[in-house]
């Protein structure tokens, strides 16, 4: 009826015959109707089609199965102010605020959130939750006001009854939004995990998919701070992470800061500020498929001209190549899952790599305390390869830092001191690269490299690789470890960072031979096997010579490890065989020009 309505009128005011013909009664009452009904139907069905800003938000307080000791205090007003700041960035809080929701509460409101999100329409999607959340068998749980109490070997009744991010995540990706950034204030106590039940806070992201953001209050071996623990009395009325993120979002309405680089770094430092001054640890995680500088709020950069549809990556090569980061952004949005989209992906880490931090620790130690054997070329080949790293891989970054630790150089001390300097200092887009070669002891299921002044009596002298792995994979945007040593048998906690597939914690492991293998020196060769094919494959051994292949190509980290594979098994008639693991994709690590 009111399209009929709308028809009525616009041909009364092009059509005079019609309006001749027409009674003026007739006409007054088309348009008092018309006007009634503009009244009734909201504007926003006239535009069905433009892109909105939707919040989902959530705090949680109160748990009916914890003792007063364990309930918290801030999740509520911390929801209620991002609620309030995503308001006046023009988000619509959908439904409002849901506090102390029980999970059939929780999970109703969460179906409405996700059918308000119009898969056409490139909507900017925002979620924050604050309470309490566990991570179990490497899934993120958020605990909502009726989760049960947990006993020891129960863990599937939390799983149960938990909402899963997982599965939420799975929920949006169908709805295609422009940007999804998901807060998650939930690490706090593990409230409902007793001492004989082993489980640690909220961590991992391996669902996050393109378009999306996940951050974390915390990583996932730490505690989010309700309050200040130095301070009981402490009067700000949010906790660690929201006092720190509220002006950062704020601030979005006056300065477009890309999200996963400036903005996020920023919210993380600020955050290890504030617990560093109460003597805690606190550092929040985030999980990216965002390729490149995606803000909030609009575009990043002014203005620009889009790229045509392109066919293929063929194609595409050269307008990719020179087209803007914008444009590019614009691209990949738009065109996700197609050759040339991935293409323009490929780009864009490329451009953001040029901005970014190359880290490289070579440590060689030839000369040991007895009983232990010296060693011929190890001191030689960390130098070499951190040469051949910083020629090699130097003009994919801005900027290259190394740390060259051999024989007496190389104590416990130096080596952490180095690992320390680069991690302190290092964003999330920057990179590390890693090449150890000494002796590695195995004790108790865990490796240790042995420094040059180690005691071997205990392992408070030596360097635990588990840590070292742990450590760097929560601080860098990329650790990719050469292990010239031994076989090391990896232990289980390298496996746990392995299974947590994300853009900010891509592991490589490229060890020269398998758990419990031999690794081999060479006279002949004048380094170790493995250093030897390293630094042949470095220099282009390893590329791929592909015909069609661009003129500028690279190569990937699957490149070199299966050169390696193949050469050191060749000079070592099989006797030797490197082991490869990573968490990440197959990446560019060594630029180079095809011959024409």
């Amino acid at each position: 009826m009111f399209v009929v309505l709308v028809r009525a009128v616009l041909a009364y005011r092009v059509n005079t015959d019609l309006a001749k013909a027409l009674n003026v009664g007739t006409v007054s009452l088309f348009i008092a109707l018309f006007v009634a009904l503009d009244c009734v139907i909201p504007s926003s069905a006239l535009a069905a089609d433009e892109p909105r800003r939707l919040a989902f938000v959530v705090g949680i307080d109160t748990y009916d199965n914890l003792g007063d000791q364990k309930q918290l205090t801030r999740a509520v007003r911390d929801a209620d102010d991002v609620a309030a700041t995503l308001t006046g960035l023009g988000f619509t809080v959908v439904s409002g605020v849901g506090v102390n929701l029980e999970r059939d509460a929780f999970t109703k409101k969460w179906k409405d959130f996700v059918d308000q999100i119009n898969p056409r329409r490139n909507d900017t999607v925002a979620i924050f939750m604050s309470g309490h959340g566990v991570e179990i068998e490497g899934e993120s749980y958020f605990l909502t006001k009726n989760a049960p109490f947990v006993r020891a070997e129960r863990q599937n009744e939390l799983k149960r009854e938990g909402i899963s991010l997982k599965e939420m995540m799975l929920d949006l990706k169908t709805r295609k939004s422009r940007i999804v950034l998901m807060m998650v204030d939930a690490c706090r106590t593990n409230p409902f995990i007793p001492k004989e039940f082993a489980a640690t806070g909220l961590g991992g992201g391996s669902f996050v998919d393109d378009g999306m953001l996940l951050i974390y209050s915390a990583s996932s071996d730490q505690t989010a701070l309700d309050r200040l623990p130095m301070n009981p009395s402490d009067p700000n009325p949010n906790s660690v992470f929201t006092r720190a993120l509220l002006p950062l979002l704020e601030g979005l309405k006056t300065s477009p800061t890309p999200l996963y680089l400036a903005w996020y770094q920023t919210l993380r430092n600020n955050v290890r500020g504030i617990a560093e001054k109460a003597q805690s640890n606190q550092s929040p995680k985030a999980y990216s498929g965002l390729e490149g500088e995606f803000c909030l709020l609009d575009n990043c950069a002014q203005p620009f001209s889009p790229l045509p549809q392109l066919d293929g990556e063929a194609h595409g090569y050269d307008i990719i190549q020179s087209a803007t980061e914008q444009a590019l952004l614009d691209y990949v949005s738009r065109y996700r899952g197609s050759a040339s989209a991935k293409l323009a992906e490929r780009r864009l880490a490329e451009l953001t790599r040029k901005r970014s931090v190359l880290y490289v620790i070579s440590v060689g130690i030839d000369e040991y305390p007895a009983p232990l054997a010296n060693l011929r070329y190890s001191a030689k080949d960390a130098s070499e390869i951190l040469r051949a790293i910083q020629t090699r891989s130097g003009p994919f970054y801005q900027t290259i830092r190394g740390y060259l630790l051999t024989n007496r150089t190389a104590t416990r001390s130096s080596i952490l001191e180095a690992f320390d300097a680069a991690r302190y200092s290092a964003k999330s887009t920057d990179t590390l690269i890693v090449y150890l070669s000494g002796h590695v002891a195995t004790i108790d299921n865990e490796a240790y490299l042995v420094p040059a002044n180690a005691d071997l009596n205990g392992v408070r002298s030596l360097v635990s690789l588990t840590e070292l792995q742990r450590t760097l994979a929560l601080t860098f945007g990329r650790v990719i470890l050469f292990v010239d040593t031994c076989g090391v048998r990896f232990t289980p906690p390298i496996n746990t960072i392995l299974l947590d597939r994300n853009r900010d914690a891509q592991l490589t492991v490229l060890s020269a031979s398998e758990p419990d293998g031999l690794a081999f020196e060479s006279d002949d060769l004048g380094h170790s096997v493995f250093a030897y094919a390293l630094l042949k494959g470095l220099s282009g051994s390893a590329a791929r010579f592909v015909p069609t292949a661009p003129p500028f190509s690279f190569i990937t980290i699957n490149d070199l490890a299966e050169f390696i594979s193949a050469n050191v098994r060749e000079l070592t008639k099989g006797e030797q065989r490197p082991y490869f693991i990573t968490s990440d994709g197959d990446f560019a690590l060594v630029p180079f020009s095809r011959p024409q």
